[in-house]
């Protein structure tokens, strides 16, 4: 049985083959040059043949310039094959009525090849602009957010960052490009976060590191991520990975702490009384009833606890509010010489136990003082109930209160005192110098507070250690600090200590205040 083959002509093939009719042309080209060399010879020429060649080349010509056209629609054919299977890379758009379809067929082949690349030319440019649009909109999205945010390529490099990222790490973007995850963020967990986004699992969790010395806490969100662009096939168009979005959430965590350090502090700190007089109690109830020293003693234990819950109980209250902010701050005219009068009859009994003068100084304009009274008062109180407790027996605790500022406030000392005015324990004055408002000093001679101690001195139930509270020294609530931090800034103002051991404190309350004109 015979079969019959048949060959597709190959579209793509350039140049073209040559077929028949090219041949042909060729040879009728080749007698039509033999002719009239022979003529030019003046070689014997029989008419007839002449004209049979000449006949014969005419043909061929024209067969020649015919296959030559076919030939060359085949080759524009394959262009727009080529330009249309390129345009089937991009999303389908909107049709547009296209020149070619009206006068396709008054126009040149050279001529509508031109504008089919013209064609082309001006959709890449377009293309490429969307592209470049696309980018530079996602680059500018991406570094308006605050948070540090990471693409990381499938292998663990990093592949885009946004300017928060790039705060973060202290380096540019492009020294970040191509570094791995592990030499830019070295923990594990973040590390691991990673790991399960790029399982496809997407995760959260808080992590801890260090930036320059600084310990931060920060919530570490891992995503998957693939980026298809369009019809492209993914070897070309997709990029894979995991973003990280860092979230500093130090404060948060920070505040957290706190709030579980005072439930567990509060708890132990009235846990302490509540047990001594339960003690007292149980004690009491098998001692014999003619025993009065006993009795005393007992009842005298159990009354003092009862008292130092009570001032638990009312530094907690007066804590909370202050933390709560639900009371707003409420000014009105207050002399100062009433807050002095108040105070001095407040300590004046523990004053004379520790054989402690209590020296007031003041401004004669804060007797034209407009402030809070409530949060003024917590504030005096519990600077002057520290520097009773840790002052030395025979001496001095100073407050002074001073106007600062300009124009009017710019008042000079001349207030009536009760007693000399004792200097400064500080080494230089604390406190600012461009800043307009009251300045109150309390200043004691006493233990003082070791260095490494003062930075926490401020946080709620922070005490230094035994070695205060030694001689007699009642042991406070541990929050009496922690009250003057909070008033001082519910007030606008601000609150700093200087103390050397054993030698004296001084804390400095500066906070804004109103002095009504004379």
């Amino acid at each position: 049985m015979n079969k019959t083959t048949t060959k597709q002509p190959r579209s793509g093939r350039w140049p073209p083959r040559w077929g028949a009719s090219g041949w042909l042309a060729l040879c009728g080209l080749t007698l039509l040059l033999v002719l009239i060399v022979t003529g030019l010879a003046g070689g014997p020429a029989s008419p007839a043949l002449a004209l049979v060649a000449l006949i014969f080349t005419t043909t061929c010509s024209v067969m020649a310039i015919r296959a030559a056209k076919r030939h060359r629609r085949a080759w524009i054919d394959e262009i727009r094959s080529r330009t249309e299977r390129l345009g089937a890379l991009r999303p389908p758009k909107p049709v547009e009525p296209s020149p070619l379809a009206t006068t396709e067929d008054e126009r040149s082949p050279e001529e509508l090849l031109k504008l089919a690349l013209d064609r082309r030319d001006r959709e890449i440019r377009g293309e490429l602009g969307e592209m470049v649009l696309a980018q530079a909109t996602m680059r500018a999205i991406i570094g308006a957010v605050d948070s540090p945010v990471f693409a990381i390529s499938d292998d663990g490099r990093v592949h885009l960052c946004n300017r928060a990222g790039e705060r973060l790490i202290g380096r540019s973007g492009l020294k970040l490009r191509g570094l791995m995850l592990d030499e830019i963020f070295p923990s594990t967990r973040l590390l691991a976060l990673h790991a399960r986004a790029k399982s496809g699992v997407a995760a959260s969790e808080n992590v801890s590191m260090t930036f320059d010395g600084m310990p931060r806490v920060f919530d570490v969100a891992a995503a998957p991520a693939r980026a298809d662009i369009g019809d492209v096939p993914a070897r070309l168009g997709q990029w894979a990975g995991v973003v990280l979005t860092l979230r500093d959430v130090t404060e948060a965590a920070r505040a957290v702490q706190l709030k579980t350090d005072f439930v567990g502090n509060a708890s132990h700190e009235l846990r302490t009384p509540i047990a001594s007089i339960r003690a007292a109690v149980e004690t009491l109830s098998n001692v014999a009833p003619d025993d009065a020293e006993m009795h005393g003693r007992l009842t005298e234990m159990i009354t003092n606890n009862v008292r130092r819950l009570e001032e638990m109980v009312a530094d907690l209250l007066d804590l909370s509010h202050l933390e709560s902010e639900e009371r707003a701050v409420q000014r009105r005219a207050m002399p100062f010489s009433e807050l002095a009068l108040a105070m001095a009859q407040l300590f004046d009994a523990a004053a004379q136990e520790k054989r402690v003068e209590l020296v007031f100084e003041a401004d004669d304009a804060l007797e034209r003082l407009e402030t809070d009274p409530k949060l003024i008062h917590l504030i005096v109180r519990n600077l002057i109930d520290n520097a009773i407790k840790f002052s030395f027996e025979d001496s001095e605790v100073v407050i002074e209160a001073e106007v600062v500022g300009v124009g009017e406030l710019a008042t000079e000392r001349g207030g009536p005192r009760t007693a000399g005015l004792a200097p400064s324990t500080a080494e230089k004055p604390i406190g600012r110098s461009d800043w307009a408002g009251m300045r109150l000093r309390v200043t004691d001679r006493g233990q003082g507070i070791p260095l490494k101690h003062q930075p926490r001195i401020f946080e709620r139930f922070y005490q230094v250690d035994q070695a205060r509270t030694r001689g007699g020294v009642s042991r406070g609530t541990g929050l009496g600090l922690s009250i003057v931090k909070h008033a001082t800034r519910r007030l606008g103002g601000e609150v700093s200590v200087d103390s050397v051991w054993q030698e004296g404190t001084t804390m400095c309350v500066e906070i804004p205040c109103c002095v009504r004109p004379a």
